[in-house]
């Protein structure tokens, strides 16, 4: 699933907090809290780059999921840190588009 870009005058909004700065969080039997969102440090935007990182991001994750290959299972395989990966497909670092190629 491919995001969609929303522009507010020069800036690019978040698409993870959709610009609110903060994402809301509802545990089962727990009232709902917000957590500062990852994904633009809680600003409300990200840079035209970031916007690259997270369609990249999705296509990683969307080329790993066709192959009906978990996350932890991708990670075993490629040497990689859970954590790096992750953010890879989040977006939040620049994916390694090839990093899946062998898989």
């Amino acid at each position: 699933m491919i995001i969609g870009i929303i522009i507010k005058g020069d800036k690019m909004i978040c698409p993870k907090c959709n610009g609110d700065k903060e994402l809301r969080i509802a545990f089962p039997h727990s009232e709902k809290c917000t957590l500062p969102c990852i994904q633009c440090n809680a600003k409300g935007e990200v840079p035209e780059e970031m916007m690259q990182w997270i369609k990249d991001g999705e296509i990683l994750k969307d080329k790993r999921i066709a192959k009906k290959i978990t996350l932890r299972d991708a990670v075993r395989k490629i040497g990689e840190e859970v954590m790096k990966i992750s953010e890879m497909e989040r977006g939040v670092i620049k994916p390694d588009m090839s990093i899946y190629d062998n898989l």
